[in-house]
């Protein structure tokens, strides 16, 4: 996938500067996008480069790591990890417990504070698994590992999750199992 000609950056989400990658179909700001892949995938990355000012050059690599077989779905938009009540699907917790790898972190922890996230200077508020470099005081390379429970791919379908319509369309995914 190609940024540009698969892939757009759209702003989702209230907050105008949070940029997401999603497919470049329409205009609408979708969270991210969909991929049908083999069933046998343990672990995937994806890596972004980001232009600044079109003159600077960041990457930003997210490797994932699939941690249990439950389910045929994952997901790394947190908030779709959580319990749902009944009237909106009964879905139980899917929050994996990190604390054995990372204690200090995980008292706090938060789908905000805790998603992967490209910064442009280090704020000093990520924490996990995370490397930088950072030249001229800025992040020209961030690094991070995620551990990604399986879900239910019904929590992809649920109309009535608020954040349901912000996902991509199944038909929209991408087919990897070629």
């Amino acid at each position: 996938m190609k940024g540009g000609k698969d892939l757009a950056s759209r702003r989702p989400y209230p907050n105008k500067r949070y940029v997401v990658a999603c497919r470049k179909v329409g205009r609408k700001a979708i969270t991210g996008f969909l991929i049908q892949a083999p069933d046998d995938v343990r672990w995937f990355s994806a890596t972004a480069r980001w232009a600044i000012g079109a003159t600077i050059v960041v990457r930003h690599v997210v490797r994932y790591e699939i941690i249990d077989s439950d389910y045929d779905a994952v997901s790394d938009d947190m908030l779709l990890w959580g319990p749902t009540p009944k009237a909106l699907g009964n879905w139980p917790s899917r929050w994996p417990d990190f604390t054995a790898q990372w204690p200090a972190y995980t008292a706090q922890w938060t789908p905000a504070n805790a998603q992967p996230c490209m910064e442009v200077t280090p704020t000093g508020r990520r924490e996990g698994d995370v490397r930088d470099t950072v030249e001229g005081g800025l992040i020209l390379y961030r690094e991070e590992r995620l551990g990604l429970p399986t879900i239910e791919s019904g929590r992809l379908l649920e109309k009535e999750l608020s954040v349901r319509h912000r996902l991509p369309e199944i038909k929209s995914a991408f087919d990897t199992r070629g």
